[in-house]
Order: structure tokens, then C-alpha cells, then sequence
């Protein structure tokens, strides 16, 4: 009897035992897969998204090394630029010094040499693995399209999928010297030169007073009933007939202004005089002038007529000795017209970054300025390099940024003409005028000369060119470094932000895909120990059968 209750608590404890491994065994699984326990479904939607987090970890992480690499290359870049900075200053200041009279030239250039040496090695030492931006071989350092490098610095996935983000940096702004021309401290094309004739033109015009001249033939004579009679006409014009006045001369007005009693003209001063009075007594707004030993008549534009002009017209009559006098003998006519003024063109080209604008005034209305850009020439020439060669080409340009605005443009082999656009409102003459100021471009003073050709020893060196093509050189460098320094902060950023997000990606592919380590562990442990009191129980019944079925009784 106590052999069947012995065996009976032994077998009890080993399925108790069984139990207890088994249990074992299935955490273990749970903890060595790495997986919850879910669903079929639920761990293939699990896998696929823990999947995909986990390649995008992988293409961020690549992100990160690549920003080390662009921090390194901006690092090198900016360190160069700094140094440049300082020697251009030390430049700037040995050319002041030699514009002090007095100081040798000669020695001055030397120190400028070294100097000149000094920014060749910061400009070809500024290379990091193989790449060097402050010594360029760009073949259009002004094209943007061939300029500009970029620094990978994200990786991205949305809704349309998967992107690479870059950040840019346009290396016109950042090479010292290029050679194509066009870097920092090189001659800088993108000036606009003389604009096409326009920079520094400053232009206040109006068009002259109508005028008209006729001949003097003396001495004359006239006899008690010699007259002459002839209409003028003052101010008229295509949008006009003007106003026209009935003028006579007899020998009584002869006498009379002369205060002679003969008749009697000898020169062309009594002439004019008598004339004069002629004019006085038909109430005739204009004046007389003797020119060359001739009468010149001038109008006054008082006649309420918006043109400028003067025309004599039907003669009649004559002296009995010399005839008209030569007043039918019109000799010259010029009639006030439109203001206009004219400009000298030389060619130049717009390049992507410029502009340039003027200002111009027509006949006391509003004042206008206007800006034309790279974008304006190429639609209006149909072209795609900004360039205007010539004189017919700059007034096709400054038509079509005018337009609608009262002025005419027009070209004559190597010159070009602004004039007022004649109109049925227009005035002419000294009434219509023209100003034209105000002439700026967007870049200002730009270095005609390379930094590596300064000689002011050399005779006739101009040190003032030299000089404010330092301090242009100056402000690029400045403004290269600036560049280069925000560029340096933002992958600086950028880096600290990818390392964070690597930590994110990881903890959350964590969740989705590792166990439960707390629960597992706890678990574990349990069943352990449970193990631990089966096999302990165990070995006490097959050693000590006794005290076991004792237990049984009780």
C-alpha cells in the first residue's frame, strides 16, 4: 500500500515537472523570436512596417555619414574664406598706404606680392577629398545651372513616396578664383558696363522755339505807294493749323521808324526795324532778330496752339528799287518739334543677376522708373545669354519697357534717341521737354582687374580703381564667408537632428518587434523557481519514499 501512494507522489511530481518545462520552453521561444505573442495577421502587418523603418534607419543613416562628410567640405570652405578675408584686408590697407605721397611704390608692391601669394595657397589648400570650392574650373561661373553644388541632408518619405532633400550652395558666391574668370577676386563681368551708354547720363532737355529765317537783299527804296504784304502763321503743326496774321510795310512806316522822309533802306539793322514795327502793329507774338545779315523770326508759342513753328507765306507787293528785300527768300525753317536727346551705345550684357533702372519725365507729367532684368532682354531680343550688341537692339529693349508711356525711342547706326511721343495734347518746343536721370544697377562697383595683376608701381597706375576694387572684392569674399557660415550651422543642425531621429526610428521598431522583456522576464523567473520545487520534490520522494507516503496519510 505505501509503495502505490510512494509512486503516486513521485508521478505527480514529475507531470507537475512536465508542466513546468513546457512552460519553460514556450517563453524561452517567445524571448530567443523576439516576437509577442499575436496573430498570424498581426505579425506579418507588424513585420512589413518594423521592415520598412528599418530600411529607412539604414538611408538615414547614410544621410548622417554623408552630412559629416558635407560638414567637413563646408568646414574647409569657410576656414579658407576667413583667411581670405584677413588678407584682403591687410591688402586694402598697404594700397591706402601707398596713395600717401612720398611712399615708395616699389616697396609697397612687394609686400603686395607676398600677399598675393599668401591668398594663392589659401585658395588651392582649401580642398577636402578632392573637392575644392575657393578654386573652381566652372567654364559660366555666372550660370546658375553650372554653379551650384549640392549637400545632401534628409532623407524623406510622404505620401508620394521616398525623396532625397538637399541644400544648395551656389559656388559663384564662394570661389576666389575660377578659371573661366568670374571668381571673388577676379575680374567681375557680370558689370554692366556703361549700360549701353546710359550710366552716369543725366539729361534735362527741351526742344527749341519754332524759327524761321529769310534773306536781306539792300539798299532798297520805296516809292509813296510801294507797299509789301505777306501772312505769317505761328504754331501750327500736324495736330494744328496755328494762327496766321496779315503783315504790311509802306513807305509811311518806311519813313516813319527810319525818321527819314526818302523811303530810303540801306542795311539790314533798319530793315529788321521796320519790320518790327510791322510786326507790333498787326499784334504778331514773335520776335525778330537779325542772323548772319538776315531776319530770323522766332515765335513766342503765346498764340494758345500746342505747336512751335513760324511760316511766312503770300508776298505781295515790292519797292520800286529792291523789290521784297529778300523777305520771300526763305533761307531756313526749324520748327520747335519734340524734346529729344541722344546717347552713344556701347554694348553689354545682362547677366542673371542684374538689373538696372533709370528714370525719365515727359512734359511735366508723373515721373517714371523702370527696371529692366536678365529675364526682360532675353523675351524681348529672343535671346538666352542677355546680351545687346546693338544700337537697334537697345532701342527694342527700351521701347518695350516704355511702352505706353509717352516716349519714343529710335536708332541711327551707333546711337539711340529718347524724344517725347508727338500727341494731339503734345506742346512743342520749349514747352516739351524731356528728363532722364537716376541711372543704378543692382551690383554697383564691380573689380575690372584680377587680384594676382595689381602693380601700382607700375607708371600711370590708377590706386583709386584699385582700391574700390579691393573693397568690392572685399564685400564678395565677406559675403561668401556669411554664406558658407549659415550653410555650416544648418548641417550642423541637421546632423544633430538626423542622430536623434536615428534613436526614434530604433526605439520604435523596438516596439513593434521586440518582446516584452519586463512580462517575459517575470515570467520566466516563475516558472524557474516552480522547476527548481519540482526537481527538488522529486528527488525528496525517490530518496525518502517514507516521509512522502507519511505526507499522504496525513
Amino acid at each position: 500500500m505505501s509503495s502505490i501512494h510512494t509512486n503516486a507522489g513521485a508521478t505527480i511530481a514529475l507531470q507537475t515537472l512536465r508542466n513546468i518545462g513546457s512552460s519553460l520552453s514556450e517563453t524561452q521561444q517567445q524571448i530567443g523570436s523576439g516576437l509577442r505573442v499575436r496573430s498570424a495577421a498581426d505579425n506579418a502587418a507588424y513585420w512589413s512596417i518594423s521592415t520598412t523603418m528599418k530600411s529607412d534607419g539604414k538611408a538615414i543613416a547614410t544621410v548622417s555619414d554623408t552630412l559629416g562628410l558635407s560638414a567637413a567640405k563646408v568646414d574647409v570652405a569657410y576656414t579658407g574664406m576667413k583667411a581670405a578675408v584677413d588678407v584682403l584686408s591687410e591688402f586694402k590697407a598697404k594700397i591706402v598706404a601707398a596713395t600717401e605721397p612720398g611712399v615708395d611704390k616699389a616697396k609697397v608692391q612687394k609686400e603686395l606680392d607676398q600677399l598675393k601669394l599668401q591668398l594663392s595657397s589659401i585658395a588651392s589648400s582649401a580642398s577636402f577629398n578632392g573637392q575644392n570650392w575657393l578654386t573652381t574650373e566652372i567654364s559660366d561661373i555666372y550660370d546658375t545651372a553650372l554653379s551650384n553644388v549640392s549637400l545632401v541632408s534628409s532623407f524623406v518619405r510622404n505620401d508620394a513616396g521616398v525623396a532625397i532633400k538637399t541644400t544648395d550652395v551656389d559656388l559663384a558666391f564662394v570661389s576666389l578664383f575660377n578659371a573661366a574668370g568670374g571668381g571673388a577676386l577676379q575680374v567681375d563681368e557680370r558689370g554692366l558696363g556703361m549700360i549701353g551708354g546710359l550710366r552716369n547720363q543725366v539729361r534735362d532737355v527741351t526742344a527749341s522755339l519754332g524759327w524761321q529765317r529769310v534773306d536781306f537783299v539792300g539798299p532798297a527804296e520805296f516809292a509813296a505807294a510801294d507797299q509789301i504784304s505777306f501772312d505769317l502763321t505761328l504754331d501750327a503743326s500736324v495736330n494744328s493749323g496755328g494762327q496766321t496774321f496779315p503783315v504790311t510795310i509802306d513807305r509811311a512806316l518806311v519813313d516813319t521808324v527810319l525818321g527819314t522822309s526818302d523811303g530810303k533802306v540801306t542795311h539790314v539793322g533798319q530793315w529788321r526795324a521796320i519790320v518790327q514795327a510791322a510786326l507790333t502793329n498787326a499784334s504778331v507774338p514773335v520776335s525778330l532778330n537779325v542772323a548772319g545779315g538776315d531776319l530770323q523770326f522766332t515765335t513766342t508759342e503765346s498764340v494758345g496752339h500746342v505747336g512751335s513753328s513760324v511760316a511766312l507765306s503770300n508776298w505781295t507787293g515790292g519797292a520800286s528799287i529792291g523789290g521784297m528785300l529778300g523777305i520771300d527768300n526763305v533761307l531756313m525753317t526749324n520748327d520747335g518739334g519734340y524734346a529729344t536727346t541722344s546717347f552713344n551705345f556701347s554694348a553689354f550684357r545682362v547677366h542673371q543677376e542684374a538689373l538696372f533702372e533709370f528714370s525719365y519725365q515727359v512734359n511735366g507729367e508723373p515721373r517714371r522708373t523702370v527696371g529692366i532684368d536678365r529675364a526682360m532682354v532675353d523675351a524681348t531680343l529672343g535671346t538666352t545669354d542677355g546680351k545687346v550688341t546693338t544700337a537697334a537692339d537697345m532701342v527694342t529693349l527700351l521701347q518695350a519697357a516704355t511702352a505706353g508711356t509717352g516716349v519714343v525711342w529710335s536708332s541711327a547706326g551707333s546711337t539711340y534717341s529718347l524724344s517725347v511721343e508727338p500727341r494731339a495734347d503734345r506742346e512743342m518746343g520749349v514747352r516739351s521737354f524731356v528728363r532722364f536721370d537716376s541711372v543704378i544697377d543692382n551690383f554697383g562697383y564691380l573689380p575690372d582687374f584680377n587680384i594676382l595683376d595689381v602693380d601700382i608701381a607700375a607708371p600711370g597706375a590708377d590706386l583709386t580703381n584699385y582700391l574700390n576694387g579691393i573693397e568690392g572684392m572685399l564685400k564678395k569674399v565677406v559675403n561668401g564667408a556669411a554664406i558658407l557660415g549659415s550653410v555650416k550651422a544648418r548641417v550642423d543642425l541637421q546632423s544633430d537632428f538626423t542622430k536623434t531621429l536615428l534613436q526614434t526610428i530604433s526605439s520604435g521598431v523596438g516596439r513593434l518587434v521586440d518582446a516584452d522583456m519586463n512580462e517575459a522576464s517575470t515570467r520566466l523567473k516563475a516558472i524557474q523557481s516552480q522547476e527548481q520545487i519540482a526537481i527538488q520534490s522529486l528527488s525528496i520522494a525517490n530518496t525518502n519514499a517514507q516521509n512522502i507516503l507519511s505526507l499522504f496519510r496525513q
